[in-house]
């Protein structure tokens, strides 16, 4: 692949998602946990339960798919379009959990989402929160599964071989 920025030409879409990956990752991380609640003003034990639990292994994802990123050879560093793609579709993914995450207090009627507050809407809300995790989960394992391959396809020579033809 050629050099991802040209004589002074503005870096692509490429280079620029590979730059904000780590700060991307921190904002979706606390944005999963605490999106719903600048949203729909309430906080619960959903909060709680990212803090200890979903957190920490969105946390260990991400930092898995960005120390990949870290150990390609080419400079400057960039990622290739589908890493790019993929890696915007976990952040989306991310996004709408944390948008549409239905949270609950202690007391009766106590439930809230960014949709409302009846028993149809905290329901659609979780629907939507799931799919989100869904796919973000989907597409964390397509980009891991990207992220090796080109890491094995670039630890072979061209003289090797059994390199992979591009």
């Amino acid at each position: 692949m050629a050099s991802d920025t040209t004589s002074g030409a503005l870096p692509t879409a490429a280079r620029l998602t590979f730059l904000a990956m780590v700060p991307v990752h921190l904002v979706v991380l606390v944005w999963g946990g605490f999106g719903h609640v600048v949203l729909a003003t309430c906080g619960g034990w959903m909060i709680f339960a990212y803090v200890l639990f979903v957190g920490p292994v969105l946390f260990v994802c991400l930092a898995i798919t960005t120390v990949l990123s870290f150990f390609r050879r080419e400079r400057p560093r960039t990622l290739p379009v589908p890493q790019v793609v993929t890696l915007w579709v976990v952040w989306l993914g991310l996004i709408v959990f944390g948008t549409f995450l239905a949270d609950f207090g202690d007391v009766e009627g106590s439930q809230c989402s960014v949709l409302g507050d009846t028993s149809e809407q905290i329901g659609l809300s979780n629907v939507l929160a799931a799919s989100g995790l869904g796919v973000a989960g989907l597409a964390w394992v397509a980009l891991t599964v990207l992220q090796a391959v080109g890491l094995a396809r670039q630890g072979r020579t061209k003289h090797d071989p059994r390199m992979i033809a591009s």
